[in-house]
């Protein structure tokens, strides 16, 4: 294989002594021309197609920057005042009643009873078991963690009755 790539070498070095110094001088033009048109072609060319799709995309980055950097601040602004906010005894009371007034479920309670400074009991009366339901996923998305309940079916066309303990989100 050596012997091979000397013998090419070799061959291609005859051809080039065998022309003459214009011929050559066209040769090493023509192959610079060449050499100058790969390069554009296959490293400034895409080069630029990139540079040119970033610079459009800029903008819109950055303007997604900052609508997540005002997501953030947000979010730390809520969890401060989450944090702040008593999440036990009376407070919870409170955001448990407030809950059931503002779905309708007011008068469907029997009794909410604060039980320990972190937790709250509650009894409702027959309601379907869809709706008792759809008020315990909403105080979960409010903050308010389901410490235990127990859903009694009454028998009378899905009616349930709700005992539950409630407690304030984790920290």
């Amino acid at each position: 294989m050596a012997a091979e790539k000397r013998n090419r070498l070799q061959q291609a070095m005859e051809f080039w002594q065998a022309r003459s110094d214009r011929e050559r001088l066209f040769l090493a033009a023509g192959g610079g021309v060449l050499l100058v048109g790969v390069l554009y072609g296959a490293v400034y060319v895409p080069i630029e197609a990139s540079r040119r799709s970033l610079a459009e995309r800029l903008p819109q980055m950055r303007a997604e920057y900052r609508l997540l950097s005002a997501q953030v601040e947000e979010m730390e602004r809520i969890r401060s005042r989450a944090v702040k906010q008593p999440a036990g005894g009376l407070a919870l009371h409170r955001r448990i009643e407030s809950s059931a007034m503002s779905k309708g479920l007011a008068d469907g309670i029997t009794s909410i009873t604060p039980a320990g400074n972190d937790l709250v009991q509650v009894v409702t009366a027959d309601r379907p078991a869809r709706v008792w339901m759809e008020w315990l996923l909403d105080l979960q998305r409010q903050g308010i963690r389901v410490h235990s309940a127990r859903i009694r079916f009454s028998g009378k066309d899905g009616q349930a009755r709700l005992e539950a303990a409630f407690a304030g989100a984790q920290p």
